[in-house]
């Protein structure tokens, strides 16, 4: 009756550790799966547009590359269905084309799209938005993109 006992509690405890170390990798993968922001400068292969993720929700859309003729300035999040939301809070450059910018792409415009890495090179693709307001955006940034080192 003493061995059935000390062989119960020796059971219960294996199964005990087992649990343990079962929650322990499973907090592990969460923590791994959790979304880190986007970072890095990515230009359009074979194209002029850029892309600049900074910070932990910043986003800047150069149309003509490293020249800041106009820069679109967005903030961004990472939703749950892996898409990335973003909103166009404000433009930098030429007053001229400032203000010919924003009557195409207001300030506030929200959009959003699928963004995908793969060692340097990424995919934009599947923009989303204002059907009116969107198809210019659509048309530019929908492309494969290579890391700028």
């Amino acid at each position: 009756m003493l061995l059935l006992h000390a062989i119960k509690r020796v059971s219960l405890l294996a199964c005990a550790v087992v649990a343990l170390g079962a929650l322990s990798a499973w907090a592990g993968d969460q923590k791994e799966n959790k979304a880190k922001p986007l970072s890095g400068v990515w230009v359009v292969d074979g194209g002029e547009l850029k892309l600049e993720f900074s910070g932990k929700d910043g986003l800047k859309i150069f149309p003509h590359g490293d020249n800041k003729v106009i820069v679109i300035i967005c903030q961004y999040k990472l939703a749950k269905d892996q898409r990335i939301e973003a909103k166009i809070t404000e433009f930098d450059g030429g007053d001229e084309f400032k203000q010919k910018v924003m009557q195409l792409l207001p300030i506030g415009l929200e959009f959003d799209f699928r963004w995908t890495v793969k060692d340097d090179r990424a995919t934009l693709a599947d923009v989303r938005g204002e059907k009116d307001k969107i198809g210019l955006l659509k048309s530019r940034l929908e492309a494969s993109y290579v890391e700028k080192k």
